[in-house]
């Protein structure tokens, strides 16, 4: 599905700035939240124009940004899907990388097979969290569409996540 022109970004020369849309490049030591918009507006046209399946993305919305209901198109992901490559860089990241649930249903991350990260969570973002963390880890079922990270042990390679139905 594509990103810019889609309820997620509108398109247009200039992208408002009532919105932030990001990826994260863990390879990245200095600033590794990689924004649609560039610095004058416009799209960043390093960024993906489409969806990356599994890939995690983080999206921050103000109020004046329309009703915040956003639809998905196209065909609904099955079977299994391998996670883009998930990296270990040695950078301040630490082998953070952010994927997502690429599924219409939830699956539970319990049953992952969770040998090639560090620990056996998934952190996802919880805006109450004391301190400014904001994240939490889980060992359970992670919602549809959602992005979560992982803490990659010092290797690179992919994550299968294996259809449930």
């Amino acid at each position: 599905m594509t990103i810019v022109g889609s309820d997620f970004v509108p398109s247009g020369p200039l992208l408002p700035t009532t919105f932030d849309f990001y990826s994260l490049l863990e390879t990245e030591a200095d600033y590794p939240w990689i924004n649609i918009r560039a610095s004058d507006a416009s799209v960043n046209g390093d960024f993906e124009t489409t969806f990356t399946k599994a890939k995690g993305y983080l999206v921050a919305y103000s109020a004046t940004y329309g009703t915040n209901a956003f639809d998905f198109s196209g065909t609904l992901n099955t079977g299994d899907i391998a996670t883009p490559m998930l990296t270990y860089s040695g950078s301040a990241q630490k082998g953070a990388n952010l994927i997502g649930n690429p599924y219409p249903s939830a699956f539970d991350w319990s049953s992952a097979d969770k040998t090639q990260f560090d620990d056996n969570f998934a952190y996802i973002y919880n805006e109450s969290k004391i301190g400014g963390a904001g994240y939490k880890g889980l060992n359970d079922i992670i919602a549809p569409n959602q992005g979560f990270f992982v803490i990659l042990m010092m290797i690179s390679r992919l994550l299968l996540i294996v259809s449930q139905l």
